[in-house]
């Protein structure tokens, strides 16, 4: 059975640029033409918005966002639901 450095030490010596798993860059970088690809999605976690100024009382909004692979453009909509309607909605 190997020691942990002696496994470390024999695995990095496969990656010729020194590149350990735990040192791998931590993106990837992908190529897009202009206008090729749209990537959408819903956001995380819901955004809390006051509907009542008078009680303080809040709803959560889900936050639709896409992006142009070929582009550092965003788009970003607010709905209260992520349900079809609101899918279509956001991309119209």
């Amino acid at each position: 059975m190997e020691s942990l450095p002696l496994k470390n030490e024999t695995h990095s010596s496969a990656y010729t640029n020194g590149l350990t798993p735990s040192r791998l860059p931590v993106t990837m970088r992908q190529t897009h033409l202009g206008g090729d690809k749209l990537f959408v999605d819903y956001a995380g976690d819901t955004v809390p918005v006051i509907v009542d100024p008078g009680t303080g009382r809040t709803r959560g909004a889900h936050i639709f966002v896409a992006a142009m692979g070929g582009s550092s453009l965003s788009f970003a909509h607010a709905s209260w639901t992520e349900t079809l309607p609101d899918w279509i909605d956001a991309h119209v």
